[in-house]
């Protein structure tokens, strides 16, 4: 596989686990969608623990496409 054909290929994967990462978190119940005045002390825990897994996988998936501020 040719670099840009690598890179096309790493873009369309990302684009896909991205769209599968939102339709998981829209697929949510609501007592587990982000609500930072939640009363429920139980729920509030779980969702925290939900979203900030949701947003290191997403961190993960999009990582190598971050510009690094380090020269080569």
């Amino acid at each position: 596989i040719s670099k840009i054909g690598e890179q096309e290929w790493e873009k369309r994967v990302v684009s896909e686990l991205d769209s599968a990462l939102n339709r998981w978190v829209d697929s949510l119940p609501d007592h587990f969608r982000w609500d930072p005045n939640r009363t429920n002390e139980t729920h509030f825990c779980q969702t925290v623990a939900l979203h900030a897994a949701y947003h290191l996988v997403q961190m993960t998936i999009h990582r190598p496409f971050i510009p690094s501020s380090r020269k080569h």
